[in-house]
């Protein structure tokens, strides 16, 4: 197990990180750290961990709550499994506090780096904070910026931070326009995009409010 670990964190760490893991001990400590997140990935790394013919009963079986609000966690390291990681990065809108959320763990456990926006003065001066606690003299890898997003200023708010081009992992939850301001990036080219949805409509019925750039969902 400690080969097939050394290996996962090989496989998800960015190079920077992986250089600061000097033998087997540290890898054990940081293992430890993220047992149970670890475990979910090693299951399609090593298949003989997990047996399952039906696809979406093996997808539900990698889900895992770390930071995200259900188990998209989980699911996240599944995914990058099987497509593998360019570049370690992300942007995310629509982040709250930044205490739960989609990004929270790659930035957290794993070293990666991006980009977090939010609408809330209040929730952003909270995320700052909350980043830097846990970063430390990493913080600068997470940049937490303010700004209520639309269509006409999605673009700019990305760019004026550093981003751009491929990204590994685009996430966006604004509770309404999510779908218009997705259709409207063009700053980065996400590999892999989360995007929240009512799913009280059902599978079948493909229903989007009409775009409002001041769009609330409390007012609405």
């Amino acid at each position: 197990m400690k080969e097939n670990l050394g290996k996962f964190l090989k496989n998800i760490l960015p190079p920077a990180s992986v250089e600061r893991l000097k033998g087997v001990r540290d890898i054990a400590h940081l293992g430890r750290t993220v047992s149970d997140l670890q475990g979910k990935f090693l299951r399609e790394q090593y298949p003989g961990l997990v047996a399952c013919e039906d696809e979406r009963t093996y997808l539900a079986l990698n889900e895992y709550k770390a930071f995200s609000q259900y188990g998209e966690d989980g699911l996240l390291l599944y995914i990058f499994s099987q497509i593998g990681i360019a570049n370690f990065s992300f942007v995310e809108i629509g982040i709250g506090t930044g205490r739960e959320c989609n990004t929270a763990a790659l930035s957290i456990y794993f070293g990666w780096h991006g980009l977090l926006i939010d609408g809330d003065a209040d929730n952003v001066k909270l995320a700052r904070a909350h980043y830097g606690a846990c970063l430390g003299r990493e913080t600068e890898r997470v940049k937490v910026a303010p700004g209520f997003v639309t269509t006409e200023n999605v673009n700019e708010i990305i760019t004026q931070h550093g981003m751009a081009g491929e990204i590994d992992l685009l996430s966006i939850d604004i509770d309404g326009n999510d779908y218009w301001v997705w259709q409207a990036i063009e700053a980065v080219e996400p590999r892999t995009v989360v995007i929240e949805y009512n799913a009280s409509f059902g599978p079948e019925k493909a229903i989007t409010v009409p775009y409002d750039p001041a769009f609330n969902r409390h007012d609405k």
